[in-house]
This record gives C-alpha cells, sequence and structure tokens, in this order.
C-alpha cells in the first residue's frame, strides 16, 4: 500500500518569503486553488487514515484536497509532530538562499548547518528525528495494507522522503517540494 504525502497549498507567509515554521498563516486563494488540483489527482484513491499537521495551512489543504477529490475518512488526525520546523526567534524573518548571506547571519546558519538551533527553534536533525520517530510509531504501521494521506510542510515532508530514500540528512534541503505537490511512498514494495 502507499502513503501519500501532499504539502499544504500556498500561504500568506509563501508569498512573503518569510520563516513561518509554527507560526499560524492562512491559505491564499491560490494555495485553494493548489490544493483542489491535488485533490482532483486523488480522485478514487480510498484512504484509510487521513493525518494533518496541527496548523491551519495544513488542516485546510487537507479539507479542500479530500472534498476536490472525493473521499471520505471516518476522521483527520492531527498531530503536532507533523508541524513545520519551529524556527524560533527568526520566526517571521524573510527567507533569502542561504548561499547569500552573510557567514554571521543566523539564518545561514540555520540551513546550511544540520544541527544549528535558531533561538528558541528547532535544527534539521531536531526536525528530522521527530518526524521520522512519528513516521515509524504512526504513519508506517497505520500503511501496512492501507492507503494514507499525511498532510504536512516541506522541512517535515523533506525529512520523511530523505529518511525513506536513506539519504544523509544535509542533502535532504535539496529535495524541491512545490505547494500542495503529491509524493508516494510504496509500502508494499519496499520492506522497513
Amino acid at each position: 500500500m502507499s502513503i501519500y504525502l501532499v504539502r499544504h497549498g500556498e500561504s500568506a507567509a509563501n508569498c512573503e518569503s518569510l520563516l513561518s515554521g509554527v507560526t499560524d498563516h492562512p491559505l491564499t486563494d491560490r494555495g485553494r486553488l493548489q490544493a483542489r488540483a491535488a485533490g482532483a489527482q486523488l480522485r478514487g484513491i480510498a484512504f484509510h487514515r487521513v493525518f494533518t499537521s496541527k496548523l491551519s495551512r495544513a488542516m485546510e489543504t487537507c479539507d479542500l484536497l479530500l472534498a476536490a477529490s472525493g473521499a471520505t475518512v471516518p476522521r483527520i488526525e492531527r498531530f503536532e509532530e507533523l508541524n513545520e520546523r519551529n524556527f524560533g526567534r527568526l520566526e517571521g524573518a524573510r527567507y533569502e538562499p542561504p548561499e547569500t548571506l552573510s557567514e554571521d547571519d543566523p539564518r545561514r546558519r540555520t540551513f546550511l548547518d544540520i544541527d544549528f538551533r535558531p533561538p528558541d527553534g528547532e535544527s534539521v536533525r531536531d526536525t528530522h528525528e521527530r518526524a521520522w520517530a512519528f513516521f515509524q510509531s504512526t504513519l508506517l504501521p497505520a500503511a501496512t495494507d492501507k492507503d494514507i494521506l499525511v498532510v504536512s510542510h516541506g522541512n517535515v515532508l523533506r525529512a520523511l522522503i530523505a529518511h525513506w530514500l536513506e539519504w544523509p540528512i544535509d542533502l535532504s534541503r535539496n529535495l524541491s517540494l512545490s505547494n500542495c505537490q503529491v509524493t508516494r511512498l510504496r509500502t508494499d514494495e519496499i520492506s522497513r
């Protein structure tokens, strides 16, 4: 069976290139259209269970996606473990490619040093460990013989995909995930 991973639709923070992390930002109209389009791609799949983060951009994406797909599920399960990486005091800072930032800019270290924790935030490694532990304890067992849907955030989904592909953590930032991109992990083809 399969685990379908979907990144939330475009949010207001995405439009402004802000580090939104655990700050709740709503979807834009474009983000809502993206969610419906992703749902159309998933039409006909009977999801056994559906998981989202507790942030509104993921929850709304999930609701719109399911409505567009025609899927009915008994309930949507929301977990903090699927929330975006916590950028701490850098929440709301403008994102710029890390390579363009000065050596002493904490935004540079936040993205290039997998063990750097911004003040009051999480490192890349922290996010990977949180996401992968949840994957192993909850998501993978739920998908042993059924299809499941996970609607979450870029850093969390990159962590899951990188671990699934057995990539080193530092390569995960090279995974490009568009808003509402659907990624399928076939649990019936690979034994983990």
